[in-house]
């Protein structure tokens, strides 16, 4: 049988919830003092040891405050508090598989509908890559607050590192679906859209991702993003000559971007990882080209001296330097 709760006097459980107040506000040396007011009639009452273990942990006590949520919970199996208590300690020090373990053993006293151990829960099994428990709380959280955006998100993102790209996609597209009155210039809105994009183009379905861009591009504010997207989308399609334009385009946007001239040397059929005389060559000759069109981008000389050679390189390194 496990230990029967302490239940605390009207002042007491004041107190109780005085101590929770502190811990919350970051107020620990006197949520401490309100913990050993409790303790010193109460010493036996398990939320109030696991409470000041909690607090002792958050003062760079670790030890001494993982003992006390330990005994905490061997005083008072039952109470969620105090498992939860022993879990943030065990999540601050990275012990995320003991943390789990007491997050587990919280919800399922609580009956599973604490947004914040669901939350929290979530976070760890991220931790461990445990994806598919990570789903079933993201699931529950949408399933609980449908009105918040992050959880539409969150479950997406779950469903995206669980390997179910179909399944995020239609997390995303009821997301698209149930939002309404959305601004012009909606940041979070934009960052959803891109993101729905990414998964098809992950999928290797280029055109819907190209018409989903389209289709929300009034509410895209992160124009180079979408480029970039439509650049590998035209490029997944054979569209060399838009994906040449685009690439340039983002070039002179931001000369210092490594990425926007990968991305054409790339189209060009040039990489770094597989060199050739022959592609050297070519890729110094586009280097010339750009920095001609750039002559204040330090990126557009530092990657040239990747692929020069010879008099190519000493001219590229002095041009450099």
């Amino acid at each position: 049988m496990p230990p029967k709760r302490a239940a605390l006097p009207t002042k007491e459980r004041g107190l109780f919830q005085r101590l929770i107040q502190e811990y919350e506000t970051k107020k620990y040396k006197l949520g401490l003092k309100t913990a050993d007011t409790i303790l010193k009639k109460f010493p036996d009452h398990g939320e109030t040891v696991a409470m000041k273990g909690l607090l002792l942990g958050s003062t760079h006590r670790r030890e001494e405050g993982i003992e006390l949520a330990k005994k905490g919970v061997r005083l008072d199996l039952t109470s969620f508090i105090c498992w939860h208590a022993l879990g943030i300690l065990h999540r601050q020090d990275k012990n995320y598989e003991e943390a789990i373990k007491c997050y587990t053993q919280a919800l399922r006293i609580e009956g599973g509908g604490n947004i914040n151990l669901l939350r929290e829960s979530a976070f760890l099994q991220l931790q461990l890559r445990n994806y598919p428990p990570m789903v079933e709380n993201r699931l529950t959280l949408l399933r609980m607050q449908p009105h918040l955006r992050m959880n539409w998100i969150g479950l997406a993102v779950a469903h995206h590192l669980a390997g179910s790209l179909d399944a995020a996609v239609r997390v995303l597209e009821g997301y698209e679906n149930v939002m309404r009155d959305i601004p012009d210039r909606s940041y979070e809105y934009s960052e959803a859209v891109l993101y729905h994009a990414s998964i098809l183009e992950e999928q290797s379905k280029y055109q819907e991702s190209l018409d989903l861009i389209e289709a929300g591009s009034k509410h895209i504010v992160d124009p180079r993003g979408k480029q970039e997207a439509q650049a590998r989308c035209l490029a997944g399609l054979g569209k060399k000559d838009e994906v040449e334009a685009l690439w340039r385009q983002l070039i002179k946007s931001n000369p210092e971007n490594k990425r926007y001239f990968v991305g054409l040397l790339n189209l060009l059929g040039i990489t770094e990882s597989s060199s050739t005389t022959a592609g050297d060559s070519k890729a110094v000759e586009v280097f010339k080209g750009l920095q001609a069109d750039h002559p204040k981008s330090s990126a557009a000389k530092r990657l040239a001296l990747i692929h020069a050679t010879g008099d190519d390189f000493k001219t590229q390194a002095t041009a450099y330097a």
